[in-house]
């Protein structure tokens, strides 16, 4: 589907990019135009991703054998 089909079908209200988007947010919220934008302060790791995704936020040992969906074999 692209955009012009989209909004003819009413599933968004305009056409634009990402600015359009932030001076649009902005306006919405009463800020000025083109507010300043901050980005995340820090990457996660994959390690983050599954706590987050597991709901693990205080673990940081090695996962039970409960959570492990695969055999883990380990060679020399």
């Amino acid at each position: 589907m692209s955009g012009a089909q989209a909004k003819d079908l009413k599933m968004i209200d305009a056409l634009g990019g990402l600015e359009e988007a932030l001076d649009g947010a902005a306006a919405l919220a009463g800020l000025p135009r083109s507010p300043k934008v901050v980005g995340p302060h820090r990457k996660l790791s994959i390690m983050d991703l599954l706590r987050n995704q597991l709901d693990l936020r205080g673990w940081t040992g090695v996962a039970p054998l409960s959570l492990m969906k695969t055999p883990l074999y380990l060679m020399d």
